[in-house]
């Protein structure tokens, strides 16, 4: 009997081999390229359906609703016997008030951390109640956009003062017993052309 596929494993099974073609062509092993599936406004069935179809990272944007999501998926997980956990990762800008909700370990990793601010204000919470270090991304906002968020670095190749700025916030958010920087975030302008995005991530 032919095997049908369902559009969500139709649709990675697209991305991957896109993924393995552009590894390829940059001379990189494609199992050193993680894809992170954007479940947002996605019902809890959908999140199933990929898992079903081999995908593992998943990624929320908002506090409450992602919660919500992990909770249901992991007592999903737990009455079909599956042993391999999903891995949550938190994409959304994170206000300083929303914190808690997010690091008692139910995201892999936190992509939006902006300012230093932020990162003592969830290191403390974590200190408070005793939580396990929180991985982090560092947002940073090279396109100089107003829209979005993170540690201003769109001109520090002219001004070398924004990238000192930027750095001594780095070492500052090191010494953080409950944050471990996994590295940098940044996010391009919309191009009709993704090639035009090129220069932004250069930076």
């Amino acid at each position: 009997m032919k095997r049908v596929m369902s559009n969500v494993a139709a649709n990675l099974e697209q991305v991957t081999r896109r993924i393995h073609a552009a590894a390829r062509r940059a001379g990189r092993d494609p199992r050193g390229i993680t894809l992170v599936a954007v479940t947002k406004t996605h019902p809890l069935q959908t999140v199933i359906e990929a898992y079903q179809a081999g995908l593992r990272h998943f990624g929320e944007n908002r506090a409450a609703e992602g919660n919500a999501k992990i909770e249901g998926f992991a007592g999903w997980l737990q009455t079909s016997l599956r042993a391999e956990p999903a891995q949550w990762h938190f994409i959304g800008h994170l206000q300083s008030r929303q914190a808690a909700q997010v690091i008692g370990g139910q995201y892999t990793l936190v992509h939006s951390v902006d300012s230093l601010k932020l990162a003592q204000r969830i290191n403390r919470l974590a200190e408070r109640d005793t939580l396990p270090p929180v991985n982090i991304l560092l947002q940073c906002n090279v396109s100089g956009e107003a829209t979005k968020s993170g540690f201003a670095l769109e001109r520090w190749p002219q001004e070398p003062a924004q990238l000192n700025e930027f750095l001594q916030a780095v070492v500052q958010i090191q010494s953080l017993k409950k944050l471990n920087i996994q590295g940098l975030m940044t996010m391009a302008p919309w191009f009709d052309n993704p090639e035009d995005a090129r220069p932004v991530f250069q930076r």
